[in-house]
């Protein structure tokens, strides 16, 4: 301890009057700061603390909606790439069945007119709501 008489500068005790935290007295670790408020936040570092999460919140809160949008516009954009696979696959097995049957004698005689009409029509059934 300290020579002669000192008061804590936060919490005002003294050395014939220690503050007691979970049963152990505090001690000085600067000749006006006991060891019970050094460990304590100050008035300044609270309201810093606490303007941070305030401002921490508005970010967060102003991200959801960037966040949210930016996935439901992601989705879109997935949705709207698996109908043009789900398109571009039926006009390929139409391409695929057109030959097939040309092959084997559908009475066609331009195989190229063929092929397009058989896509054609894979493809309008496709679109379609």
């Amino acid at each position: 301890m300290m020579p002669g008489p000192q008061a804590c500068r936060e919490c005002g005790c003294t050395q014939d009057r220690a503050c007691v935290t979970d049963g152990v007295a505090c001690h000085w670790v600067q000749p006006d700061l006991c060891s019970a408020c050094a460990d304590q936040p100050t008035a300044d570092e609270v309201k810093k603390a606490a303007l941070f999460f305030d401002i921490l919140q508005d970010a967060r809160n102003a991200g959801k909606g960037w966040w949210a949008s930016s996935q439901y516009r992601q989705i879109e954009l997935s949705i709207e790439q698996d109908r043009k696979i789900v398109v571009l696959r039926t006009a390929l097995l139409a391409a695929s069945n057109a030959l097939r049957s040309y092959q084997y004698g559908n009475g066609a005689t331009d195989l190229a007119k063929s092929i397009a009409d058989s896509c054609d029509a894979a493809l309008k059934a496709a679109m379609a709501p």
